[in-house]
């Protein structure tokens, strides 16, 4: 049974590591927080999770962001076919397994040869937990698509094509391979996340038991892929979770106070307030895709997709609101790489960039 998280203060900040090596180590401690059967869980289990996933990224944004792939990754490999690898979680401690997992990215060059079944040799970008990690799970193109192709789309013959995607298991244990810390740039923010960039020097065979397919194409089976809510849920949960935690900064401070701010203060707390309210009703519907925002016939009404959509989109837009406001404030404390309140401004910077823009993410 999951338990709540009261109190992290005797964990130092992953981002003051500057990598995330620790990792394995927190993991251990938080283990009863976090160690559960997505799949069988209670929808108390599941809400506690969110929960305690809410309160670390108040607190840790990095720590919270490597939980959430540490967990997208097992969730994928259970929710996909029996193999050795999917046995090995199940009889082997939470704590003891790591596990890395990232999208496809435009600099990505692994890819899947349909004709041979293998997958190639080449490098596959952003992966935190890379460095501690035992397995990854990683989204790959197939071998036609042109290089720096994003996931979303190819252009062809003046048509948007979506290319065939293929989420793959590869067992690092088992791969001859190479781990890069910190990925192809270092990030102002989010330190001890640390995405590493991998490189595979050998094609593999896909199907055996150190690297095969999990699902393909696995956006058009959203209603039926329980892995979809649970990630969407992840990424609106961290994001209000870094929203509250530099906001309830920004308010510890004399300067919060001024008359001229109060109003936009209190507009922002107002949009954090309905993020909540949008998070709590996302956390009762989670995994029932009939669920609609309203059931009135005359309306349109809004599928679950379209919530999480619209959520991440205004989590966007808050965020940057909450940083507009910290800038221009101007407390040093805020851009001090030693203080906690410069971790949590430079995680803030670092995520409001992550994975798309506002204006495409809705």
């Amino acid at each position: 049974m999951l338990k709540n998280i009261t109190l992290l203060e005797k964990l130092k900040p992953l981002s003051y590591l500057h990598d995330n090596a620790n990792f394995p180590a927190y993991l251990k401690i938080l283990a009863p927080f976090f160690q559960h059967d997505y799949k069988s869980a209670s929808q108390e289990e599941r809400e506690i999770f969110f929960y305690n996933l809410l309160y670390l990224a108040q607190r840790d944004l990095s720590l919270a962001h490597c939980i959430q792939h540490n967990q997208k990754s097992r969730l994928a490999i259970e929710l996909g076919p029996d193999s050795e690898v999917k046995s090995y979680l199940k009889d082997t401690e939470y704590y003891e397994v790591v596990c890395a997992n990232s999208a496809h990215r435009a600099m990505d060059t692994i890819r899947y040869n349909p004709e041979t079944n293998t997958v190639t040799a080449g490098v596959k970008g952003w992966l935190s937990n890379l460095i501690p990690a035992d397995f990854c799970t990683i989204e790959i193109l197939d071998i036609t698509a042109p290089a720096g192709t994003s996931a979303a789309h190819i252009i062809h013959n003046n048509e948007t094509v979506t290319p065939d995607i293929y989420t793959i298991c590869l067992d690092l244990r088992k791969i001859n391979h190479t781990k890069l810390d910190a990925g192809p740039v270092a990030s102002i923010g989010m330190k001890g996340a640390a995405p590493g960039l991998l490189t595979i020097h050998e094609a593999l065979e896909l199907g055996t038991d150190k690297c095969y397919l999990l699902i393909k194409n696995s956006r058009n089976h959203a209603l039926t892929y329980t892995w979809m809510d649970y990630v969407k849920q992840c990424w609106v949960t961290v994001h209000l979770g870094v929203i509250i935690g530099l906001f309830n900064e920004l308010k510890r401070f004399p300067e919060s106070m001024d008359p001229i701010l109060e109003y936009r203060l209190k507009s922002i707390e107002l949009e954090i307030s309905t993020l909540k309210v949008m998070w709590e009703h996302g956390l009762i519907t989670n995994g029932n895709k009939n669920h609609y925002l309203n059931e009135n016939k005359i309306l349109e009404v809004t599928k679950f997709w379209n919530m999480h959509s619209t959520q991440y989109a205004k989590s966007k837009e808050v965020l940057l609101d909450v940083i507009h406001v910290t800038l221009e404030i101007g407390r040093h404390e805020f851009v001090n790489d030693l203080t906690p309140e410069g971790i949590r401004f430079k995680d803030a910077l670092t995520y409001v960039t992550h994975m798309i823009s506002l204006y495409r993410c809705n």
